[in-house]
């Protein structure tokens, strides 16, 4: 029961602080291991890739792996190995928020590899877009920037010049 309570309450937490729309994320069984709600995740993912066309987390395959892998981070908040599969797998499924925090968070526990640098550049470039479209400036410039420390790109810098300009 306190396993319970405290996966629980870990999990509300992650969830809350990645978006409101998180509370969609399915319950995962309780009193797992963080290797085995990693390799469940991937399990998921990989079953959710060959079922369906696209990546969406309201997709039940992908919302299972999301919250598996939101889990694995839960419990060992220090491995990168399982940020970075979150990262993945929320950008995967088009969930720009909580892919843009684990890749963070994996970024600070050891640098990301090229392609992983990529990735996360795009995931922060989506951001920037989103905070375009509802006019929030500050917010898009800052995602703009963090962006180009993932990698460095004539049209990231255009945006960023071009927004900057505007203000």
């Amino acid at each position: 029961m306190k396993n319970f309570k405290k996966l629980l309450a870990t999990a509300i937490v992650a969830i809350s602080g990645f978006a409101s729309a998180a509370s969609f994320l399915m319950t995962v069984p309780v009193g797992l291991s963080a290797s085995t709600y990693h390799s469940l995740a991937l399990v998921y993912a990989q079953q959710a890739e060959s079922t369906y066309s696209v990546a969406f987390s309201d997709l039940p395959l992908w919302n299972e792996a999301l919250a598996h892998a939101a889990a694995a981070v839960n419990l060992e908040p220090n491995s990168a190995e399982y940020n970075l599969t979150a990262a993945k797998l929320f950008a995967q499924a088009q969930w720009w928020q909580p892919a843009h925090q684990y890749f963070a968070a994996a970024n600070r526990l050891e640098p990301l590899g090229f392609v992983t640098r990529q990735l996360a550049a795009i995931t922060a470039r989506k951001l920037a877009y989103m905070a375009i479209q509802r006019g929030d400036r500050a917010e898009a410039t800052n995602y703009l920037v963090e962006s180009l420390r993932y990698e460095e790109t004539a049209a990231t810098r255009a945006m960023l010049d071009k927004l900057q300009t505007a203000l």
